[in-house]
């Protein structure tokens, strides 16, 4: 895939653009619980495609190996890949802005998918927090379904050492 416009396109994450992902990540993050994953090193950049109109980064879409089943595992497990795909505020609903990038993250998984393991099968798999509403519809469309859940606590840990027993 190629960029369509001087303008508009979309490409791996490089350097110069840390400020305007800065500013991307600033829209996605002012709702709560918005889970955006950073680009991480260099080496990752890879696995990291923008879409840019005029100037401006509108939307970020990264793919990443989570889980690789060790030699000797039950044929039932699974690798797992994981996308996570944001978009500004104002084109979170944006379903053609949001298809284009995730094009680019599709081609990406089937890329690493080759590199794992041939004796499990892989799933791709998006983790969202049950409030981005736009964001999970936009997954759903794709033919994603509910695969599980994760739960969070909250746990005040002031004790000391000794005050905590091994029964």
């Amino acid at each position: 895939m190629s960029q369509s416009s001087i303008e508009n396109f979309i490409r791996n994450f490089q350097k110069e653009d840390m400020p305007l992902l800065g500013e991307l990540h600033k829209s996605v993050t002012a709702k709560e619980n918005t889970i955006f994953w950073w680009v991480g090193e260099e080496d990752n950049w890879r696995n990291v495609y923008c879409a840019y109109e005029n100037g401006k980064m509108v939307a970020k879409g990264q793919v990443s190996i989570i889980n690789i089943v060790p030699p000797g595992r039950s044929k039932e497990n699974n690798h797992s890949i994981y996308v996570n795909l944001k978009a500004i505020t104002e084109r979170e609903n944006d379903a053609d802005l949001l298809d284009k990038v995730y094009q680019y993250l599709l081609i990406r998984a089937n890329q690493l998918k080759e590199s794992l393991p041939k004796e499990y099968g892989t799933i791709l798999c998006v983790g969202n927090d049950v409030t981005e509403t736009a964001n999970n519809h936009f997954f759903i469309e794709q033919g994603y379904s509910h695969l599980n859940s994760l739960f969070r606590m909250n746990r005040e840990m002031l004790r000391t050492s000794s005050t905590l027993r091994n029964d």
